[in-house]
């Protein structure tokens, strides 16, 4: 017999919690669900979507519809038919016209958490994973935000609060004492679903060679919301660039690497679109693209000595260079890719230029500082932050840098573990298609458009620690 995990066994472990109050009634996991209640909910949900309609679930049921990425309906209930019905006629979203062959259904359960005061949300909110809940000065529930919300609506801390606020109707953060983190266990329903489980360093090879097309084009990034594909974009050779570097370094696609370096190659020799006209720009696209084995050493050695000075304005695109011709880089650039290291700053390029030079002791100072950007504590643990959230290619990008020396363990392995939770399975949310994302990386926790570089980022971060991390 199928174990199921019955309300008032939940109840009495401390799983559910009831709370009511003059809004709608809410009901919550007091903890993640084990393993077994996991497959026993997945079970059951997935029979009440055929024909079984007596599915008990022991919290509030939120049901999402999504149509081709774009959520058409989202409804909570403590029936989760009566929460499928209404979401399917959903009037802010002008009422969903539900086809099975173009929309996912998902179910959320959520899991209570910690309060969080308004003015902490901005800041410390774990965009993509939490949610709020809101309540008023007597108790009752005034709002619920899904987690889904920042990435369906883009959403970072400070925007998440604002939707808070409209939807509890009120003006003021002091109109609602009380808010709630959320987590929630998600199960999704899909026309199509299909079970497939891949090595995480596979499926992101698999998914990188993917986007090199029968020509060897790289694609810029894919929509997979939409699944529109996106063939260019800022700095796109450059990035392309990286995307080669990755499969290299996999080995296992190697005439796929071929195919795309040629493609690279070409469009170089033609020097005309895609190639930056910025000195810089075009200098850092012409390193990374001889990191990857394009011919193309003469023309950087040729743009570095017209243009140093220029070049020299960017310590990224300098450390660049210096990566790329190591010893034989003009003192300038030199000294501009080794300057954020003087100055006790964030660097990871420069970093790497020390040890093309073999300055060990600039190296170790500037892994230091890296080191000392991954955080520790939430919210984000582990992803490097350049703005209010982190980004996945930042952070991988630090790892390699630090996985070169490797010193600072504890560090690369919390930054490590952040950016293995960011990348994208076929359990992935039914905004997205896991056709065209799986394995892939998204650009940070709350932004799921999938640029090439960011996995391929993340590819050479796992592979680079892959035996002295696990």
């Amino acid at each position: 017999m199928e174990a199921q995990p019955a309300r008032d066994e939940l109840e009495e472990d401390g799983q559910a919690e009831a709370m009511s109050a003059s809004g709608p009634p809410l009901s919550m996991l007091a903890r993640p669900l084990r393993a077994t209640e996991r497959a026993a909910i997945a079970r059951r949900w997935a029979a009440a979507l055929g024909k079984d309609r007596t599915c008990e679930l022991p919290a509030t049921a939120f049901v999402s519809i999504y149509e081709r990425g774009r959520v058409i309906g989202c409804v909570g209930h403590a029936d989760w038919h009566l929460a499928l019905e209404q979401a399917r006629i959903d009037p802010r979203f002008g009422g969903a016209r539900l086809s099975r062959d173009d929309a996912t259904i998902q179910l959320s359960l959520l899991v209570r958490g910690p309060t969080i005061t308004p003015d902490e949300i901005a800041s410390s909110l774990e965009l993509g994973q939490e949610g709020l809940v809101a309540f008023d000065t007597t108790g009752a529930i005034r709002a619920v935000l899904l987690p889904d919300v920042a990435a369906d609506a883009q959403r970072d801390g400070a925007a998440m609060l604002r939707a808070l606020l409209e939807k509890a109707g009120v003006q003021s953060a002091d109109e609602i004492p009380r808010v709630m983190r959320v987590r929630r266990e998600r199960f999704v329903a899909r026309a199509r679903a299909k079970s497939r489980v891949r090595d995480p360093i596979d499926a992101a090879a698999a998914w990188l060679a993917a986007r090199v097309n029968e020509v060897g084009e790289v694609a810029h990034g894919i929509d997979a919301r939409s699944g529109r594909a996106h063939r260019t974009g800022p700095f796109h050779l450059g990035r392309a660039a990286i995307v080669m570097q990755a499969l290299d370094a996999h080995g296992r696609y190697d005439a796929v690497a071929r195919r795309a370096r040629a493609w690279l190659e070409s469009r170089i020799e033609e020097g005309g679109e895609g190639l930056p006209k910025p000195a810089a720009e075009r200098a850092g696209t012409l390193a990374l693209a001889l990191g990857a084995g394009v011919a193309c050493r003469d023309a950087l050695v040729s743009l570095v000595d017209a243009s140093s000075d220029e070049i020299a304005e960017s310590a990224w695109h300098a450390a660049q260079v210096v990566v790329a011709l190591g010893r034989e880089a003009p003192s300038p650039i030199v000294r501009a890719a080794l300057a954020p290291i003087d100055a006790g700053t964030w660097a990871p390029w420069s970093a790497l230029a020390a040890d093309a030079l073999g300055d060990r002791a600039r190296a170790r100072r500037a892994r230091t500082q890296l080191a000392r950007s991954i955080p520790a504590a939430p919210p984000h643990r582990g992803g490097v932050r350049m703005r209010d959230v982190p980004e996945v290619a930042i952070t991988a990008l630090v790892i390699e840098a630090l996985a070169h020396g490797k010193p600072h363990h504890a560090s690369v392995r919390r930054a490590l573990a952040f950016l293995r939770t960011q990348q994208l399975t076929r359990d992935v949310s039914a905004a997205l298609d896991p056709d065209l994302c799986e394995g892939a990386f998204p650009l940070a926790p709350h932004a799921d458009f999938l640029r090439c570089d960011v996995t391929a980022h993340a590819l050479l971060a796992m592979l680079a620690t892959r035996d002295a991390c696990g």
